[in-house]
């Protein structure tokens, strides 16, 4: 049985015997992870800035090292440091393949270039475009005479979506790039009472990427005409400056009675706020392609998101979701209105959801990502 090494830069961990999901990364990697071993003797290297998870070494029965790095600006930078240095030691014992999975460009090229030294055959599971123009002159000046030629020299690199693949082409080799979507294990509905005017949104406290500071201006907006609207907040951060700035802002719009953070959630208290909620909103300024999204379609629910590519390519271009212009309070302030005013608009999406989820189900990428494998390694 041929050895794979999981490198992926972050990945789910137990609590009272329930594994906890962070964000859609863990999610990816373990779902993989589980599969695969079904046909190759798997290992996991993750990082961690928990200090107690080092400890575990087996999750769900499959191998894991957590690797901790403490949480701060240094390590921030050095972190193509870190990870080729953790997985160069790892392939002292010898892999046939290793998969790398993170949305840090940097992050990947360091684990592809302790791959490259140790002549192992190597994916990137890109969660994250690079994206240009987020990044400063340094950054990009790194990037192309570095990260990039490192990244071209492995087998294939993974993009979760067409968007994410444009964005990768410009700085790879497009040869190298296959588009295989995030996906789902099983359907996350459960049926419930809905809370009459609720939302829910699923994922990191992260407001440049997620556009959490849109969300909150939609809800100061929104409450003006539904003083009723309930907002679900699933998630959090571990910046402790962005929490501050969130509770500062809920306060500050007389939101506390509108807002609930119940904090990162496992599998069984998502799929209970999924149930009893009406409406999803994901209001990302850029995405590679949300699970959360995936999830929220299965769990029948209308959803709301910016008009991002890779979130249009998820409803067909609005066939199976409602769009706002990205970045824009008013008009997902609008749009919320609009659907919460509206039964019959509520059910129709919900039907529509429960259609669209079946395409990212696991088995449809597996089949291919197996595949994929195959071609490299046989």
């Amino acid at each position: 049985m041929k050895k794979v090494l999981i490198v992926s830069q972050y990945f789910c961990h137990e609590e009272d015997g329930k594994i906890i999901f962070p964000g859609g990364t863990e999610r990816y990697a373990y779902g993989i992870s589980k599969e695969l071993r079904k046909i190759y003797k798997i290992k996991i290297l993750t990082f961690t800035n928990n200090k107690n998870l080092q400890k575990i070494k087996k999750i769900n029965g499959m191998d894991i090292k957590y690797v901790y790095v403490k949480s701060n600006k240094i390590n921030h930078i050095l972190r193509d440091f870190y990870s080729f240095k953790e997985v160069n030691k790892e392939l002292a014992k010898k892999y046939d393949f290793v998969h790398i999975i993170g949305c840090g460009y940097h992050f990947a090229a360091g684990a592809a270039l302790a791959c490259i030294a140790n002549k192992t055959k190597t994916a990137y599971t890109a969660e994250l475009a690079s994206y240009h123009e987020n990044k400063n002159f340094f950054s990009n000046f790194l990037d192309s005479i570095i990260t990039n030629k490192i990244l071209n020299k492995i087998n294939l690199i993974i993009s979760p979506s067409e968007e994410t693949k444009d964005m990768l082409k410009k700085e790879l080799n497009e040869k190298l790039i296959k588009v295989l979507p995030n996906f789902i294990e099983k359907t996350f509905y459960i049926k419930n009472k809905k809370i009459k005017n609720s939302l829910i949104f699923v994922g990191r406290f992260e407001p440049k990427q997620k556009g959490i500071w849109t969300l909150l201006e939609a809800m100061k907006l929104c409450v003006k005409k539904i003083p009723s609207l309930k907002l679900i907040m699933c998630g959090d951060t571990d910046n402790l400056k962005v929490k501050n700035e969130i509770l500062k802002r809920i306060k500050n719009y007389g939101l506390e009675k509108n807002i609930k953070l119940p904090g990162k959630v496992n599998e069984k208290e998502l799929k209970h706020y999924f149930s009893i909620s009406q409406v999803f909103v994901i209001p990302s300024n850029y995405e590679a392609l949300s699970i959360a999204f995936v999830e929220a379609l299965s769990a029948r629910l209308p959803t709301i998101s910016s008009n991002i590519k890779s979130f249009l390519e998820v409803t067909d271009y609005g066939k199976y979701g409602i769009h706002f212009k990205k970045d824009d309070a008013a008009d997902l302030s609008e749009k919320i209105c609009k659907i919460m005013k509206n039964e019959s608009m509520i059910k129709e999406y919900s039907e529509l959801s429960n259609k669209r989820y079946k395409k990212y189900l696991l088995k449809n990428t597996i089949k291919d990502l197996k595949k994929e494998y195959a071609k490299i390694l046989d």
